[in-house]
């Protein structure tokens, strides 16, 4: 909710055809600076104008974590019972589980690029009009289109995402500890009810940072790759604008039209420049380092409660 702003820019400016390295393009791209689109899209569209997509959006996000951390637990468990995986077993399992998540929630993502793309008029008033012509015109394939790069792009940001976590996460948790054990030789009456709260805010804040670092390095990584999906994506937007309008702004014209990941790739590299692969790239850290660092604390806080109250029933079972 607080990061979708971000999200309807980067969008835009990854599916506007034009680069503002060119004085040329200068002239007539709609979109340049991330405070001046913002400043556009709440002028043109109203305020509600940064939202749009962001039910698509909120389903695809709790999909996305209902299933993306279970099968990350999941994996790292299976994982712990092979040594010769250690090095990588954070990576692997972020990996997988983004992939899986991704694969699962996949539709969500291609309405939430048509919908943050589309300006007025709009070419779709509802998520069910949108996915009944997308059925009708190019049937399944259509609510899956960009998912190769899309594949390619969420294994190693998403395994690079937790892998980094969790190294900086253990390295906090073994200085954590080391401190620890200092103090409680100084004091034996142990911490107080108010030195634990401040220790989990601490922690809650720590995993907050670590988070939005790690996912800001990952995203850095894959951008390009992140960009090739929303124009295949865009795509689906080209296909259909046979009957209804869409954006001139953000819409690849109908000749610009691929199928292929490779075809698409080569097209932006030609007519744009290399430096088109990182379009959006300023709101795309500012949106996930936010996101991240909130579901990593998140995620860590209700973690730690969980794994709390499963002690506490253990042992009061064994009392």
């Amino acid at each position: 909710m607080l990061t979708a702003p971000f999200d309807v820019v980067k969008i835009r400016f990854q599916l506007q055809v034009g680069s503002i390295a060119t004085a040329a393009d200068r002239q007539r791209l709609a979109y340049q600076t991330v405070a001046g689109s913002l400043r556009k899209v709440a002028r043109e569209e109203g305020i509600i104008g940064l939202w749009r997509g962001n039910l698509a959006a909120t389903y695809l996000w709790i999909g996305y974590g209902a299933v993306q951390f279970p099968v990350y637990e999941a994996l790292k468990t299976e994982l712990a019972g092979m040594p010769a995986l250690a090095p990588v077993a954070a990576f692997v399992a972020g990996g997988g589980a983004g992939l899986a998540a991704t694969v699962a929630t996949y539709p969500f993502d291609v309405i939430r690029t048509q919908f943050a793309a589309q300006g007025l008029p709009r070419a779709h008033e509802t998520m069910a009009s949108f996915v009944k012509a997308t059925l009708r015109v190019q049937g399944w394939k259509g609510l899956f289109a960009g998912l190769t790069p899309t594949a390619l792009q969420i294994i190693p940001r998403m395994g690079l995402s937790f892998a980094l976590y969790e190294k900086m996460d253990a390295a906090a948790a073994a200085a954590a500890t080391a401190t620890t054990i200092a103090a409680a030789g100084s004091n034996e009456a142990g911490a107080s009810g108010s030195e634990w709260l401040g220790e989990e805010v601490r922690r809650w804040c720590l995993s907050a940072v670590y988070g939005g670092v790690s996912g800001g390095i990952a995203r850095v990584a894959v951008h390009p790759l992140d960009t090739l999906k929303r124009r295949l994506q865009a795509q689906v937007l080209v296909v259909l604008s046979d009957d209804a309008p869409t954006t001139s702004t953000t819409t690849p014209e109908k000749g610009s039209k691929t199928k292929s990941p490779w075809d698409c790739l080569q097209h932006l590299v030609r007519h744009e420049g290399v430096t088109a692969l990182y379009k959006g790239l300023a709101p795309t850290l500012l949106k996930s380092v936010l996101s991240t660092a909130i579901i990593f604390a998140v995620y860590e806080g209700l973690k730690t409660r969980l794994l709390l109250g499963q002690h506490e029933k253990e042992d009061g079972e064994r009392g």
